[in-house]
């Protein structure tokens, strides 16, 4: 039985959190979270995830515009036989944090231990980046 505008009944969603990445340069230093890339186990995720989902048809592929999240989202899509574009959507992107370049490790690795308390709010802010209510507003 289908829905009107002939969508089956029945749908599946996949949600996948991108593969593995470095938030943090070979001499420690954290690189911008916007662009920070796959690494190497990353793309082999990628790759890995495309083999078990070959058989899968996948309708749609909608991704934030962060590097990490294309990049694995198209090596998945390279697996399919009929992949459907790539959506991308920028509201999709993961909470913001603050800015850390400049800061010592002590002060980054401060600020990682304290990013998930307890005590959240939709005024508590991740990594003294975005605010918990913005990203909430942003992601509805």
């Amino acid at each position: 039985m289908s829905l009107q505008h002939g969508l089956p009944a029945r749908r599946r969603i996949y949600l996948i959190r991108h593969g593995d990445v470095h938030y943090f340069d070979a001499t420690g230093r954290p690189v911008p979270p916007n662009d920070v890339p796959l690494n190497d186990d990353g793309r082999r995720q990628g790759e890995r995830l495309a083999e078990l989902l070959a058989a899968v048809h996948l309708d749609r592929a909608i991704v934030s515009d962060l590097p990490r999240a294309t990049s694995t989202a198209s090596l998945v899509l390279a697996g399919q036989k009929s992949p459907p574009p790539l959506e991308i959507e920028p509201a999709l992107r993961e909470v913001q944090p603050g800015r850390l370049t400049g800061l010592g490790l002590d002060a980054v690795r401060e600020l990682l231990l304290g990013a998930v308390t307890g005590n959240l709010t939709r005024e508590s802010r991740f990594l003294g980046g975005e605010t918990l209510g913005d990203f909430c507003d942003r992601v509805e």
